[in-house]
C-alpha cells in the first residue's frame, strides 16, 4: 500500500536497510534516494531528486537514514511518485529499496465545514 505526499508540503523519507535473509539492520554507507515520476503523455521519468544523499537518524543507527523534501506543486493530484533508495554494505554490495508514494492535493479546511444557524 502507497503512502500519501501532500502537494506543497513537506514529506520526510525514511529508510531502514535490512538483511534479506536474517531480516536484522545491515550497516551502509554512501546512502542516497532518488525520486522520480512519469510524464502521462510520454511515459518519461522525471526525476526531482536523482541520487542525492541521505542523513542518518538521529540517535545515529548505520542502517535507517532520512530525507526531507517539499512535494513540487508543479505535480498533479494522483501522480504516483517513485523513491529509490540506494547504500552500499560492507561487502560493497549495492542494496536498493523500491516505495511508491502517492501526490495528494493538501486541504487546508482539515474537513471542518462552516454552517450558519
Amino acid at each position: 500500500m502507497a503512502t500519501d505526499a501532500y502537494i506543497g508540503q513537506l514529506f520526510v523519507f525514511q529508510v531502514v536497510f535490512l538483511d534479506s535473509v536474517t531480516g536484522l539492520p545491515v550497516p551502509v554507507t554512501n546512502v542516497n534516494i532518488t525520486l522520480f515520476y512519469y510524464v502521462p503523455t510520454t511515459s518519461v521519468r522525471t526525476f526531482l531528486l536523482n541520487a542525492v544523499a541521505m542523513f542518518p537518524v538521529m540517535p545515529a543507527d548505520p542502517s535507517r537514514y532520512t530525507y526531507q523534501y517539499i512535494i513540487p506543486t508543479v505535480i498533479t493530484d494522483g501522480t504516483p511518485l517513485y523513491v529509490e533508495y540506494r547504500g552500499t554494505d560492507v561487502g560493497l554490495n549495492v542494496i536498493v529499496q523500491t516505495d511508491t508514494i502517492n501526490a495528494k492535493s493538501y486541504t487546508s479546511d482539515l474537513g471542518l465545514r462552516v454552517r450558519f444557524v
